[in-house]
């Protein structure tokens, strides 16, 4: 992964996924140069990047230096499930570390262009999901 310039996202974006991860761990995953956000268009003092992935996608990821939650936001012309499973595949995130995932990811039923990565998008949904309805209080267990 690396930073692109501003002028290469040629859309909107819309958050897909928060994490909370230590400031050091953010280092790790992204070692790439962050910007300092403007204090006025964010909630905390915060720092962010554009980032183009291996795979030629785009995110925007923001970090929010009190509550050190990684906001990743994907274009809103991009596949988010295809997106988050390549920067989780990129960063190696880990999955306990999801705080909240978008709803709007759909399980695509054709392959996405990697070979076997059907298959992760599906676990990625499948795990998500499992954690999203554990953390609503819905019962995970079916009749």
């Amino acid at each position: 992964m690396n930073t692109a310039p501003a002028e290469a996202l040629v859309a909107d974006v819309r958050p897909s996924l928060i994490v909370r991860i230590p400031p050091d761990e953010l280092e790790r995953l992204f070692p790439v140069p962050f910007v300092d956000l403007d204090p006025l268009a964010a909630a905390e003092p915060s720092r962010g990047a554009l980032l183009r992935l291996a795979s030629g996608r785009m995110v925007v990821i923001e970090y929010g230096l009190v509550t050190s939650r990684l906001t990743v936001s994907v274009p809103t012309q991009a596949n988010i499930a295809e997106t988050l499973v390549d920067l989780l595949r990129e960063a190696q995130i880990d999955m306990d570390a999801v705080v909240w995932i978008t709803d709007e990811i759909e399980v695509p039923a054709a392959n996405v262009g990697t070979e076997g990565a059907e298959i992760h998008v599906l676990e990625l949904w499948r795990t998500l999901q499992k954690k999203h309805r554990s953390a609503s209080g819905e019962n995970t267990h079916r009749s």
